[in-house]
């Protein structure tokens, strides 16, 4: 079976309700297609902090593929730049 895409737009919310922000974007003309999370990581982010972004990236992954699981059908969303 194939696989589903992960809709980055609502992956992005969930990690936002979290406290990180991960913005979710679409590439421009020729690639749009395509969405990608945008992450910026500073000289300061400790091991700790890589610990707690990875454990709630499993847990909103987690959530969104009840979510997708629970509505096959539902259309995704695109964010408006």
């Amino acid at each position: 079976s194939e696989s589903q895409a992960t809709d980055l737009t609502t992956l992005s919310h969930l990690l936002h309700e979290r406290g990180w922000i991960v913005p979710a974007y679409t590439l421009p003309a020729n690639a749009e297609n395509i969405d990608v999370l945008r992450m910026v990581v500073k000289e300061n982010f400790s091991r700790d902090m890589v610990d707690m972004l990875s454990h709630d990236l499993r847990g909103a992954l987690k959530t969104l593929r009840k979510r997708t699981t629970a509505h096959p059908n539902r259309p995704r969303r695109r964010p408006h730049c």
